[in-house]
């Protein structure tokens, strides 16, 4: 998603002749917790062309998805049957009225922090308490700690076999020096845990 939103911002830019940001944040993909969570998360979604005032009603925007959950229209690329499935698994009739009426229950409730990763634990996830921790105990284990910038520094000395850190400080403009400036910006992106 960061890549398809990079490019179509770059393409933006280019066709209209602007240049700066187009959209307000990254990306960013979040867990979870089952049901009532993502209902009120898809509710939420729903209902932002309402909190920001451009229209009245999320049926009546026509950049949401909000019509092809009531069946009004057809994106063949939009999943929406694990969503109204959590409404009435047998009825698709039904679940489209109780996502309406649901969605409808909460226009005016205004700003949740939580979806916005306010008040959470990690704002990566999105549940209980008990969920979040959960989740959080059985991946602490299995993410390995990134190295620190002189950790980086050190490994690409190897592989270079010279001092890095005269070849990045000096301002010599050969090929190595070149070389040593633009591996140690890579890998120190890349893998580092500095701060971006």
């Amino acid at each position: 998603m960061q890549c398809i939103a990079l490019r179509y911002a770059q393409w933006f830019n280019w066709r209209h002749q602007k240049s700066g940001h187009l959209f307000q944040r990254r990306y960013q993909a979040i867990m979870v917790e089952a049901d009532e969570y993502l209902k009120e998360l898809a509710a939420y979604i729903h209902l932002n062309p309402v909190r920001a005032r451009i229209v009245k009603s999320p049926e009546k925007c026509k950049w949401s998805s909000h019509r092809a959950y009531l069946g009004k229209i057809v994106f063949p690329w939009l999943e929406t049957d694990f969503i109204l499935s959590t409404f009435s698994s047998s009825d698709r009739r039904r679940a489209r009225a109780l996502f309406r009426d649901f969605v409808d229950s909460m226009i005016g409730q205004g700003r949740n922090k939580s979806f916005h990763g306010e008040k959470n634990i990690d704002n990566r996830l999105l549940g209980d308490e008990y969920f979040v921790l959960n989740i959080l105990e059985g991946v602490e284990e299995d993410i390995p700690q990134k190295p620190d910038m002189e950790t980086v520094v050190e490994a690409i000395e190897a592989v270079i076999g010279q001092d890095t850190r005269r070849l990045l400080t000096s301002a010599a403009r050969d090929a190595r020096s070149f070389e040593a400036r633009a591996l140690a910006a890579w890998a120190t992106m890349q893998f580092s845990s500095a701060p971006d």
